[in-house]
C-alpha cells in the first residue's frame, strides 16, 4: 500500500475545482527520478531543483574528473540514487511555494484508491491548526501543547501511568 501526502491551494469556494486542482505526491523513493531525472523534473516543473541539480552534478563531474576516468561517473551515479530518495520531498517543496498546503494524507494501493479514500472524507470546512492528539481541544492546552490537566510524560505512551 502506498501513502500520499495531499496538498491542496486555499479553498476558492468551488468544491470541484478544488479537488481537481489536488496534487497528491507519493511517499519514498522515485524509480522514475531515478532513472531519468531531468525528464522528471521538466514533467514536475521543478525549475529551481533542475537548475540547482544541473549545476551540483557540473561540479561534482569536474571536480572528479581529476581524480580518473571511473570516478566522475561513480559520483553522480551517487547524486542521482541520493535525488531519487529526496525526489518527492523536493516536489512538496516546489509546489508550496506555489501556494499549495498539505491537506492531509492518503494511502491505497493505487494512486485512485488513494484518491477515492481521500475525498470520501474531505472536508474543506476543517479547520488549518486542528489539534494533532485526537480528543485534545484548541482550548485544552497551554502554551506547551499538553492537556493542561495531565503532567508532561516522559516515553511512548500517551497519559501517564495510574496509581496502582
Amino acid at each position: 500500500m502506498k501513502i500520499y501526502t495531499v496538498h491542496m491551494k486555499a479553498p476558492s469556494g468551488d468544491r470541484t475545482q478544488d479537488a481537481l486542482d489536488a496534487v497528491f505526491i507519493p511517499e519514498g523513493f522515485s524509480l522514475f527520478a531515478l532513472l531519468l531525472p531531468i525528464p522528471w523534473m521538466l514533467v514536475n516543473r521543478m525549475w529551481l531543483v533542475l537548475l540547482t541539480f544541473l549545476v551540483v552534478t557540473g561540479f561534482l563531474e569536474y571536480g572528479a574528473s581529476f581524480f580518473g576516468h571511473i570516478i566522475p561517473g561513480v559520483f553522480l551515479l551517487v547524486a542521482t540514487v541520493w535525488f531519487a530518495f529526496e525526489a518527492n520531498a523536493l516536489r512538496r517543496w516546489t509546489i508550496e511555494g506555489k501556494g499549495y498546503h498539505m491537506a492531509g494524507l492518503a494511502s491505497g494501493r493505487s494512486l485512485s484508491d488513494a484518491e477515492q479514500r481521500f475525498f470520501e472524507t474531505w472536508s474543506d470546512a476543517a479547520p488549518r491548526s486542528a489539534p494533532i492528539f485526537p480528543g485534545m481541544s484548541a482550548g485544552s492546552t497551554g502554551q506547551t501543547g499538553r492537556p493542561s490537566s495531565e503532567r508532561p510524560v516522559t516515553g511512548l505512551f500517551p497519559r501517564p501511568e495510574g496509581a496502582r
